[in-house]
């Protein structure tokens, strides 16, 4: 009897930042990135949660004004094994929940 438990973007968040070297302050910031549009109303049905992790790191990374935590898109989209596309696309819709962050 094994239990499925899918993993959830939050769990990914800390996999990816880790794995680009990224500290636990940029890392918290993406996962409260993540929550504040969920609360404004993020679908997240249907959508991969390697996609939101990865968006809400890059957003968090490019906000940081130390620029030696600025990742590239395709860094991001390698580590998490997604797209470009998908990580603009998912940074578009936390982007317009969120007006205050820019990338």
């Amino acid at each position: 009897n094994l239990k499925y438990k899918p993993i959830t973007s939050r769990q990914l968040i800390y996999r990816f930042g880790a794995e680009l070297e990224l500290p636990m302050e940029i890392q918290n910031q993406a996962v409260q990135m993540l929550k504040k549009a969920k609360k404004r109303g993020l679908k997240t049905v249907g959508k991969d949660p390697r996609g939101l992790a990865a968006s809400s790191i890059y957003m968090a990374a490019k906000s940081s004004p130390n620029r030696i935590y600025h990742r590239t898109q395709a860094d991001i989209a390698d580590i998490a094994k997604i797209t470009e596309v998908t990580l603009r696309s998912r940074c578009k819709d936390i982007r317009n929940l969120i007006k205050k962050i820019k990338i």
